[in-house]
């Protein structure tokens, strides 16, 4: 497969720059076209590494470059993908692999480590279902009825509660 140049000036809008690469490539080569047809194929970052027999740094390095996400989203919408979707779908085994390598770090901060702990439950087991009590109380609109039920309260109001003076 031959390669080509890429502009690399911006990345699309849709990322918001908050992954930006920290390197990047000036062509596409073949390697990089076969990490993003798996990703595009829903295939988490650690499984295309193993396949291409590269790391997973390599992997998302190339998916963080603005030409490779711009060619992973035309993929997923020519092939009448949700393009959010199906990102979502195929980073879900990456996140959960993070959290995990998050709560096994003894280098991270106990309050981390208890969260991803919690996160990894969470997704796996359903939440306890939570008790609602609910009262239901009889109102009555008759206007006289309130104010004598008014009277009432404010005399028994007066008699636990003298004024002193």
């Amino acid at each position: 497969m031959p390669t080509q140049d890429i502009n690399v000036e911006e990345p699309p809008p849709l990322w918001h720059d908050h992954a930006f690469a920290f390197s990047t490539y000036k062509k596409e080569g073949p390697l990089h076209r076969l990490i993003i047809l798996l990703k595009a194929q829903g295939q988490p970052n650690k499984e295309i590494a193993a396949l291409l027999n590269c790391t997973p740094v390599t992997v998302s390095l190339v998916l963080r470059q603005p030409w490779a996400r711009e060619l992973l989203l035309k993929l997923m919408h020519d092939h009448g993908e949700d393009a959010i979707a199906s990102l979502l779908k195929s980073t879900a085994a990456d996140s959960i692999h993070t959290l995990i390598e998050l709560r096994d770090d003894l280098d991270v901060p106990a309050a981390i480590r208890r969260q991803s702990a919690s996160d990894l439950l969470d997704r796996f087991l359903p939440k306890p279902t939570q008790k609602v009590e609910v009262a239901s109380i009889s109102l009555s609109l008759d206007v006289k009825q309130i104010d004598a039920e008014l009277a009432a309260l404010e005399a028994e109001e007066r008699r636990l509660c003298p004024k002193t003076t």
